[in-house]
């Protein structure tokens, strides 16, 4: 009897075994099933991605400044899926960039935006030799550098954020180095006063502390704003992507791209 009640438990206990193992099944297909949902957006994000990227030849500045916004917003909300694509993009945003159509110009930027943020560092490093010159060149003239100073300077900014000084001064041409120079002095001075602004205030850092707080409980909305990424220069600069970009065009210490000129040895 013993012997029968102990071929019972076992073959109980394997009947438990087995339970567990189907128990386990829907769980399985479940993770393949997220797995493949997963693959097959990121196939279907990368097809439409694509096919946005025929009107980047569009024949018209508005098509071509359109296309490029969508494909901004893109890789901004699909970066994991959509990096890869990017470096055969960056071709077309380069000449897009020196066609000096405003609306064109003011996209491409907007994008180069995106590529700062988004791209992994190691490869934007790679990269700035090629796109830091481009994101500058249509500050080359006096009415290029009027119009987009304060949305080129943001995105060097961003540049320099994620690449360090050294290796973006490396790639920027002779021409706009004066703008790297004003960088450098802006932020010095901004350092001092957010030091003594913290050194005078008895909860120094205590808002930081409740921003970073509630960024992190809001962390799963997109940040995107058309506004912030694409907006117009001069007043119509946004705070927060824009801020301190005006310092470029006057003031103490202020640059110009006559006296790059000059001091480039291009004349003026």
């Amino acid at each position: 009897a013993d012997g029968g009640g102990g071929a019972s438990r076992g073959d109980g206990d394997g009947e438990d075994s087995d339970d567990d193992r189907f128990d386990d099944l829907p769980e399985d297909d479940a993770a393949m099933d997220a797995e493949e949902a997963e693959g097959a957006m990121g196939a279907g994000v990368r097809r439409f991605f694509l096919t946005v990227l025929a009107g980047v030849v569009g024949a018209t500045p508005t098509m071509q400044s359109a296309s490029v916004m969508a494909l901004a917003r893109l890789l901004y909300e699909f970066s994991a899926a959509l990096v890869s694509t990017v470096p055969e993009l960056l071709p077309a945003v380069y000449a897009l960039l020196e066609t000096g159509d405003r609306e064109v110009v003011k996209a491409c930027l907007g994008f180069a935006k995106v590529v700062a943020v988004r791209l992994p560092q190691a490869e934007l490093a790679a990269r700035l030799p090629e796109l830091v010159p481009a994101v500058l060149k249509p500050c080359d003239d006096d009415d290029g550098f009027a119009r987009f100073k304060s949305k080129t300077r943001v995105v060097m900014e961003r540049l320099v954020k994620r690449c360090g000084w050294k290796a973006v001064e490396d790639a920027t041409p002779a021409l706009h180095a004066k703008l790297l120079q004003h960088m450098r002095r802006e932020e010095t001075r901004s350092e001092r006063r957010r030091k003594a602004s913290i050194a005078g205030s008895e909860f120094g850092g205590g808002k930081a502390r409740t921003e970073a707080g509630r960024s992190a409980r809001t962390g799963r909305r997109s940040a995107w704003n058309d506004q912030d990424v694409f907006s117009g220069d001069g007043d119509d600069e946004p705070r927060g992507l824009a801020r301190g970009a005006r310092s470029a065009a006057g003031g103490k210490g202020a640059y110009s791209i006559a006296a790059s000129r000059r001091d480039a040895g291009d004349g003026g």
